[in-house]
């Protein structure tokens, strides 16, 4: 058999074996400077006005700390410096201390950091550095005690504080003078205990058939994320915070809790069960996006091939930010979505330049930073990718396809016997079913039924669709690739022009329009069949289709008579 070239499956492996020769020559020009001796001696002259010489007293590798013996001219020691590192919001970022000889701070330099600048200029701004001048190694130095943080920048301060106390504990060993060190507890606080709120409410709300049917119980979580995570704390989920494990260089747990919970917990859910969590539901950004859209109401959609199309680009943006972060081995770079400047008020030209587009834009065009260009939607899916690509599937999908006939005269009794037969074949524990609630007495009869049934065979009912809004499943259906074909439509409402259609977002706008103009609040009769989707390793292709009409039990209808088809891999 000829090889198939699959573009999008070559696209995939090019972009992942160019992080990996990222990393690779990234990892090697790491390893050319081991010894970063060399890089910091730079440093020293710009910590200690009137150096001569120095001389190298100590490496401490767990700390990534050094620290310097200094000579002036008159060839005596004149005092020491420390070079270590602290964790900052994008990585590691270097501190550099000018000590005197009884161990008293001269004065304060970061030349490295990977965060935001204009978050960053906050603490020079704010006098941050200031606080250090004058103190002693064996002053307590606590961070919100005894130095003042500069609210919005905390983890940078923090990043600051984990450098001081490592330079200090080098000074006090040189010293041979103990100092009092602090006791670190993990900092559990109202941020982190909403945040486990917040993401709880989320999984109740969209795993609770009762709740999920509800639209409004998405804007509760979505508005509660926008006051917590964006206004009050400006910590929405970033890809910095991704890039930083990526790197290595995962934030201090002690004192960023917070980002342990809202980083590990949201992957950890979407592994679980399978949902993100955290877009469309706890994101302020996109709450942000959903009040444009509201105040806009100019509803540009483009069109299913576009909307496609365009929805590749968050991947092209997460693998353009990933590659250069692993090759420079600097997260700054993706410091770049605008919420930060948003819910912080601070941002270079540029940064604001962005912002003001993603938010005219989403006036125009729902959710349109969300759908086409937001990187953690883009890594999200990937995580969802993954976890279904993990799972046994079904020809297809990997579970196995068990055919039975069943009279329709009997088909309780023959259902019941099917089901009791294959129970004792193999270990079944409950049944799967895709219904959907259209809101009438016979749609809650088809509930009971499908109970009843379960209950008879001892097995449990799961309706995971039930009560959900009809226009929401519909919307999910197409936001994740699946491709449907409307195979039967009636002729009265719909009729053969419908026939054939592939559901997108144009055709899910004139089904409403038809059902907000409807009388009687039906759109019309109609059956669909899904061709293609994410999880399916085939995809079905329709070879040779007719309309047939027929008049039968279920009325006047147009049937798409399928007469040859063929089932294609994705993958070859």
């Amino acid at each position: 058999m000829l090889f198939k070239f699959n573009l999008k499956r070559v696209l995939i492996l090019l972009a992942g074996l160019s992080l990996l020769i990222a990393g690779l020559v990234g990892h090697l020009s790491e390893s050319h400077g081991e010894d970063k001796s060399a890089l910091y001696e730079n440093y020293l002259a710009d910590a200690f006005t009137g150096i001569a010489d120095y001389s190298l007293l100590k490496v401490d590798p767990t700390n990534l700390g050094y620290i310097y013996a200094v000579e002036d001219n008159d060839d005596l020691l004149a005092g020491y410096v420390t070079i270590t590192t602290g964790q900052g919001y994008g990585g590691l970022l270097t501190v550099v201390l000018n000590w005197s000889l009884d161990g008293e701070i001269q004065s304060i330099s970061i030349p490295q950091n990977s965060d935001d600048k204009a978050w960053w200029d906050q603490l020079i701004t704010g006098d941050f550095f200031d606080q250090y001048i004058g103190r002693k190694f064996d002053d307590a130095l606590v961070l919100g005690a005894d130095i003042n943080a500069i609210s919005g920048s905390t983890i940078s301060c923090n990043g600051v504080a984990l450098g001081v106390h490592a330079g200090r504990a080098l000074v006090a060993e040189q010293l041979a003078k103990p100092y009092p060190i602090p006791e670190e507890k993990i900092k559990f606080g109202l941020s982190e205990a909403l945040l486990i709120g917040g993401l709880c409410t989320v999984v109740l709300f969209r795993m609770l058939s009762v709740l999920a049917r509800f639209r409004w119980v998405r804007y509760v979580t979505l508005f509660f994320g926008l006051g917590v995570l964006g206004i009050w704390l400006a910590r929405p989920l970033s890809l910095t915070n991704f890039a930083v494990w990526i790197m290595g260089s995962p934030p201090h747990l002690n004192t960023n809790l917070f980002l342990y919970i809202l980083v590990i917990g949201v992957v950890l859910l979407a592994l679980i069960f399978g949902k993100n969590f955290y877009c469309y539901w706890l994101c302020p950004y996109s709450a942000v996006q959903e009040i444009a859209y509201k105040l806009g109401q100019v509803g540009l959609r483009p069109s299913a091939k576009w909307h496609k199309r365009l929805r590749n680009v968050r991947y092209f943006i997460l693998w353009f930010a990933l590659f250069f972060t692993i090759l420079l081995g600097s997260v700054s770079i993706t410091v770049f979505e605008p919420w930060g400047t948003l819910f912080s008020m601070k941002g270079s030209f540029d940064q604001w330049v962005l912002l003001g587009i993603s938010v005219a834009s989403g006036f125009f065009i729902y959710n349109a930073w969300c759908f086409y260009v937001c990187p953690v939607g883009a890594f999200m899916d990937i995580v969802l990718i993954v976890r279904r690509k993990g799972r046994d599937l079904w020809n297809t999908i990997g579970i196995p396809l068990i055919k039975r006939q069943v009279q329709v005269s009997r088909y309780d009794s023959d259902y019941c016997r099917v089901v009791n037969h294959l129970k004792n074949q193999v270990d079944i524990e409950g049944g799967v079913f895709g219904d959907v609630s259209i809101g009438n007495e016979e749609a809650s009869l088809h509930e009971s039924w499908v109970k009843n049934i379960c209950h008879s065979t001892g097995i449990q009912a799961h309706l995971p669709l039930w009560n959900i809004n009809r226009e929401d499943i519909l919307k999910m259906l197409i936001y994740y690739g699946f491709e449907v074909l409307m195979i039967v439509t009636d002729d009265s409402k719909l009729g053969k022009e419908w026939l054939g259609k592939k559901l997108d977002l144009d055709v899910l706008a004139e089904l409403k329009n038809r059902f907000e103009k409807s009388e009687d609040g039906r759109v019309g009769y109609y059956h669909t069949l899904v061709v293609d989707g994410p999880i399916f390793q085939k995809r079905l292709n329709l070879e040779k289709v007719s309309a047939v009409f027929r008049r039968d039990e279920w009325g006047s209808n147009w049937y798409l008579d399928i007469e040859d088809y063929s089932l294609v891999s994705k993958y070859q």
